[in-house]
């Protein structure tokens, strides 16, 4: 008699209401009682995916293997280990380098060439399944959404209520009045007087009424409603898409959003809570608190513009007290991962941002006297003009090679869809595969012409050199006119807002990235341009 232990799993909260942890865990305790072994300890990870390593129950077995807590270990089926093959195959080698035996669905695993396959085949198939189920669920939510049928996944905004569906009626969302009056205040609150949202959230917090799940209120709550669609009558499905990030990014940042094409994106309309006026009022308030100065204790010149060059996240100004009572007082840019970790409570180094902070003075005078200098020379700019025509010519041409791969592929594209119509009208095609394959064609249109617009959107257009030295002249002209004029920190701030992009800070260096608009010939026709370039500046020689 060996003493043995058992691993079980459920991936969703539907699962764990049908009981399928139940089931597992009977036919488990049957297994070892029939092999004549003491059952010691059970591992259940209830409402965990197999996609990923770090679940409870998991963690607690792989340290216990060490431990020598059971001789054997029984599991209900191979994707109950992991849904991932390399992931199975990490926990049984753990398992057998530490002499436990392995019993799968009743079966020992022997390790021998006939039990790897016999793994791998059945780890194969469990990633096929969940494969097909993710295809399916996408499949049934929009299918769902096109018969304006909410897909909420049973969560639905704060103010609202989900109605299962009856034979006579689909499910559908209605009005909790109740919590509506709570949406409602908080949005003529907001709109209607000079609070932001730290201290809208302070006094929901304070009030009598509870967020959806308990607990107490968060900024980001609040921020959700008052960003939310549905409560002007409209929720929207799949209007972004990630994708592999590229460019100048932190390393560990491995995909971006972009906005999907409009004929991806879908709508469904739910009761309305608020007037879409009002939705546009709190909205406009929204952006304009991004980009203004807020109440603190010192003004900010740089506000919303300073990111850290190591984790993407902004830098945003701080000011500590040196002396009880604040006679004098600290002021410095500081990365917000750090801040935010500070606030959260947070101390461990390894989780740091390791950028420093800077004197708020110091990179504030700096960065004014850099971006005056430059924007209102004309020699500079006509120099840093040049520069980005030169760094990004090898890049634009590559860029327009794949353009016109890509035409090519349009022409292909439409050269088969004509073909296709042609076999179809003759009568050499069945109905059903004409459909099927002209909504391939139309698919791979799609995203040929998405690809088509980025990379276009993507290449510098710079003009011609004498089209730069009039455009450069007239914009000095302007500039030095517009600063001439600035006697006030808000004059100042606005006009950095008005000619920069971003500046990164990463250590003893600065990067400013601005736009300088240029006149560029089009058809016989003028327009205009904004060239990105950008200045390298170490901080050192900034002031």
């Amino acid at each position: 008699m060996k003493t043995a232990a058992l691993y079980a799993r459920v991936s969703t909260d539907m699962q764990k209401e049908e009981g399928t942890i139940k089931s597992q865990l009977f036919e488990l305790r049957q297994q070892i009682s029939r092999d004549g072994h003491t059952l010691t300890k059970e591992y259940v990870d209830d409402g965990w995916s197999g996609g990923r390593m770090d679940r409870p129950a998991l963690d607690q077995l792989r340290q216990d293997v060490r431990a020598n807590v059971f001789d054997m270990i029984y599991f209900h089926a191979a994707d109950r280990i992991a849904r991932d093959i390399e992931y199975q195959r990490i926990i049984i080698a753990e398992l057998l380098k530490y002499g436990k035996q392995i019993v799968i669905n009743g079966k020992e695993y022997e390790q021998t060439p006939e039990g790897k396959m016999m793994l791998t085949m059945l780890g194969l198939f469990a990633e096929y399944e969940k494969a097909k189920f993710a295809e399916r669920s996408v499949r049934g939510r929009r299918h769902k959404v096109r018969q304006g049928i909410p897909a909420t996944g049973g969560n639905v905004p704060y103010g609202y209520a989900l109605v299962s569906k009856t034979d006579n009626k689909p499910q559908h969302i209605i009005v909790n009045e109740e919590r509506a009056a709570v949406v409602r205040w908080i949005y003529e609150i907001y709109a209607n007087t000079e609070i932001g949202i730290n201290e809208l959230t302070r006094q929901m917090q304070i009030s009598q009424a509870l967020p959806s799940h308990g607990g107490r209120w968060s900024r980001s709550t609040v921020h959700f409603i008052l960003t939310n669609t549905a409560y002007y009558g409209e929720i929207h499905y799949y209007t972004v898409r990630r994708v592999p990030a590229t460019g100048s990014r932190p390393r560990h940042v491995k995909f971006k959003t972009v906005e999907r094409d409009p004929s991806e994106q879908m709508t469904i309309s739910v009761p309305s809570i608020v007037s879409r006026e009002l939705w546009n009022k709190v909205q406009a308030k929204l952006e304009r608190n991004k980009r203004v100065y807020r109440n603190a204790p010192r003004k900010y010149l740089l506000s919303g513009l300073v990111q850290c060059a190591r984790d993407g996240k902004s830098y945003t100004g701080y000011t500590q007290l040196w002396e009880p009572g604040g006679a004098a007082r600290y002021s410095h840019y500081q990365c917000n991962h750090n801040r935010k970790m500070h606030e959260a409570g947070y101390s461990l180094e390894k989780d740091r941002c390791t950028n420093k902070s800077i004197v708020a003075s110091r990179i504030e005078v700096g960065v004014w006297l850099a971006v005056v200098n430059e924007i209102l020379n004309p020699a500079r700019l006509k120099t840093h003009i040049e520069l980005l025509r030169t760094r990004t010519r090898e890049r634009d041409d590559e860029y327009r090679k794949k353009l016109k791969g890509i035409e090519r592929e349009l022409r292909r594209n439409q050269e088969q869809k004509q073909r296709l119509l042609d076999l179809y009208t003759d009568g050499n095609k069945a109905r059903d595969m004409f459909e099927r394959k002209m909504l391939n064609l139309d698919e791979e249109e799609r995203g040929l012409r998405q690809k088509q617009v980025e990379l276009a959107n993507t290449i510098t257009l710079v003009p011609d050199p004498s089209h730069i030295r009039k455009s450069i002249a007239v914009y000095c002209g302007k500039l030095s006119e517009r600063v001439s004029r600035i006697v006030d920190f808000a004059g100042k701030r606005q006009f950095l807002l008005d000619v920069l992009d971003s500046i990164i800070f990463d250590d003893d260096a600065l990067l400013i990235r601005g736009f300088v608009p240029l006149g560029i010939q089009d058809s016989g026709q003028e327009r205009a341009r904004r060239a990105r370039d950008s200045m390298r500046c170490p901080v050192g020689e900034l002031i």
